[in-house]
């Protein structure tokens, strides 16, 4: 029997473990035993993996439900154009999203097909009663365990669920990029141009349940939020230091040599060359600084993205 939320628990607690060896084996290289244990450790750690992308291809489809009330959605039904509006701003925030997070850079021109092919997205018709809508696409994970379709899910729905604590609405903002954040802009915007209320649901693999409530109040606050961010990438700086911690969750952190500690994330498509790298180990490399700014206040934070390391057989990413 499929448990993916078992799988996961097993490989997170496995990884911690996995951390805590390497930075005893960083304090006695020349212990035998402890390098073993690392060994071990590290094949036991790669196996889950296998087992979870294995679990995660059985699965095959996320399905997202999208309940609308209103005027305009009555009976299970909704005007053509509306409808089709809804569902291109749909696509085009998940395709600018995903792209951000398989690569850690903004899209830049039309969406790749390959991304497109990847998440297959599809429209799965009206169901009777309220208007409900269901997306459907592809858990598609990588040899990892890692979907990217499930990923962005993921940070969308914990963007609309904090969007009123500026730094976690800043964090998530940073995370589906500049030309994301402007594609839910104007999903949003045509939400509250068509006077339509909307909640989402989603049961990811591991069996946790996400939902969203958008009632006209909170889609206008949501709506007024938003537009008072931006994230631009600032420059690409260089980093030299020591690997403190990397995160199952795509994030590392580097004690760099300049004294403060470097808090960073990396896309999706650098997963396999992050884990080339081990807690305690020197490093060298370059980072994408975006500063996310409220445009109303000011205020605004860096933040790091991993561009590329200075590792044999290490390729950075296309600009």
């Amino acid at each position: 029997m499929i448990d993916i939320g078992r799988t996961e628990s097993l490989l997170e607690s496995a990884t911690e473990q996995l951390e805590a060896l390497e930075s005893q084996h960083e304090q006695a290289p020349n212990d035998f035993a402890q390098e073993l244990a690392v060994a071990s450790m590290r094949a036991h750690v790669d196996e889950l993996q296998q087992q979870l992308a294995q679990e995660k291809a059985q699965r095959g489809v996320e399905v997202v439900e999208l309940r609308l009330s209103g005027e305009n959605a009555q009976h299970g039904t909704l005007p053509l154009d509306l409808l089709g509006g809804l569902a291109t701003h749909i696509a085009r925030f998940l395709y600018a999203a995903a792209s951000r997070h398989e690569r850690g850079l903004e899209a830049r021109g039309p969406f790749r097909e390959e991304l497109k092919e990847a998440l297959g997205l599809r429209f799965g018709g009206l169901a009777a009663g309220s208007t409900r809508v269901f997306i459907t696409g592809k858990t598609n994970p990588d040899l990892l365990g890692h979907s990217l379709l499930e990923e962005t899910l993921e940070t969308t729905f914990s963007l609309l669920a904090d969007f009123q604590r500026e730094d976690a609405l800043m964090e998530k903002v940073h995370a589906v990029g500049d030309r994301g954040t402007k594609r839910l802009v104007n999903l949003i915007d045509a939400l509250k141009k068509a006077q339509l209320e909307a909640s989402v649901t989603w049961r990811a693999p591991n069996d946790s349940k996400y939902e969203w409530m958008g009632d006209t109040k909170t889609i206008a606050a949501l709506s007024e939020r938003l537009h008072q961010i931006s994230a631009q990438t600032q420059d690409i700086v260089q980093i030299e230091g020591v690997v403190h911690l990397i995160g199952r969750n795509g994030r590392i952190e580097i004690d760099s040599d300049q004294g403060n500690v470097i808090r960073a994330t990396f896309p999706q498509s650098m997963f396999s060359q992050v884990q080339r790298l081990h807690v305690g180990e020197r490093v060298s490399a370059q980072f994408n600084r975006t500063t996310v700014t409220n445009l109303a206040t000011g205020a605004g934070k860096d933040y790091y993205d991993l561009r590329g390391i200075d590792y044999p057989n290490i390729p950075q990413l296309e600009s």
